[in-house]
């Protein structure tokens, strides 16, 4: 051994090898893996039945709230969705009534984050056990706060997960999409909202940007554009910021957001970073 370790410091080819074993590094394909940063929100669609496959993503560590969506939720996968992750507790669970679709959200937060996290109001049929009765022509909403960790903040900002199920019309969507926003007036008029969700349109299309433009009339301003978030290259995901007029002003408030790939879904993940 100390042979070897001699020619390692004395030959050149050897030194050369040595150097290559030490530095040589896969490069990360999924850059979720080496985020950093604080304030966290990952949203990526469409999870299977069986969820525990999450749990083999590592770039869930990383996180402080994550958010699922068209999640084929069931009752009784409930269960298993309190126990998925141990650093995380379920905050939201929304499935249909009776069969398996493509119904349903999580909500989970790091529990270093729980009390300054809460969930404030779906637009489930069912509010009691947070259920749709419809599997179709159905958009899904889930409201949630986060509240500032200062201690000398009181700063808050609203997340409205969204999944638009394919055969709603988009007109349909928009209308309850205002009245959702209208019903929490009385919180939301005064605070940031950040929207993310499956949309399921693509707005970077020609003939779907008037559609875009109905949500830019709302004060509706997407983090991002021409981004690939499906498989087929469509961009079907979306995040969408509406400043409170105090927090235009405030150059403390920050909101970004990007598309990471996921190997456990056919869709991208947008990963939102909020500084406030």
């Amino acid at each position: 051994q100390d042979e070897i370790e001699k020619r390692e410091r004395s030959d050149d080819v050897r030194k050369e090898m040595k150097r290559l074993r030490e530095e040589s590094v896969l490069k990360n394909s999924y850059e979720s893996l080496d985020l950093i940063e604080t304030n966290r929100v990952h949203k990526p669609s469409r999870q299977s039945g069986d969820k525990d496959i999450l749990r083999k993503d590592f770039s869930h560590l990383s996180m402080d709230v994550i958010l699922l969506v068209e999640g084929h939720n069931m009752i009784q996968y409930k269960y298993q969705a309190e126990h998925l992750f141990d650093h995380f507790e379920l905050v939201h669970f929304s499935a249909p009534i009776s069969r398996q679709t493509s119904t349903g959200q999580l909500c989970f937060v790091n529990k270093r984050l729980r009390d300054n996290f809460k969930f404030v109001a779906d637009n489930c049929d069912m509010q009691a056990n947070h259920t749709y009765l419809d599997d179709k022509d159905l958009v899904e909403l889930s409201l949630f706060q986060l509240k500032s960790s200062s201690p000398n903040s009181r700063k808050s900002i609203y997340i409205l997960s969204l999944y638009k199920h394919p055969s709603l019309a988009f007109g349909d969507f928009l209308k309850r999409l205002k009245d959702f926003l209208s019903k929490y007036s009385n919180v939301l008029s005064a605070s940031t909202l950040l929207i993310m969700g499956d949309f399921n349109v693509d707005f970077n299309k020609e003939k779907e940007k008037s559609k875009l433009d109905k949500l830019i009339d709302m004060d509706l301003q997407p983090l991002f554009k021409n981004r690939a978030t499906f498989e087929k290259g469509s961009q079907l995901d979306w995040a969408f910021v509406r400043l409170s007029p105090i927090d235009a002003d405030d150059q403390q408030v920050h909101l970004k957001a990007k598309v990471l790939d996921t190997w456990f879904s056919d869709h991208s993940a947008i990963v939102s970073t909020i500084g406030f």
